[in-house]
């Protein structure tokens, strides 16, 4: 499976769920998590390099089906 995304200063790509990101830092400046360090993006004069890491699941689609939707649903006509 093969993915990519380019817009306005931003091309990325996965592979198999995961990939690369290639970010103008011209046109993007750091944002606070990569400025603290919480994310780690390898700069190469203007442009900003980052690993995509494989999506994990969250705590809902562990859950069984029937689990998942309880208390989250609410008809169309609005709470009774």
């Amino acid at each position: 499976m093969f993915d990519w995304c380019a817009y306005d200063g931003v091309f990325w790509f996965r592979v198999a769920g995961r990939g690369l990101c290639f970010t103008d830092k011209r046109k993007h400046p750091p944002l606070f998590s990569e400025r603290l360090g919480y994310r780690r993006v390898i700069r190469v004069r203007w442009l900003g390099i980052e690993w995509i890491r494989k999506a994990r699941p969250s705590k809902l689609q562990k859950t069984k089906p029937r689990d998942r939707c309880r208390g989250y649903y609410i008809r169309p006509g609005g709470p009774e």
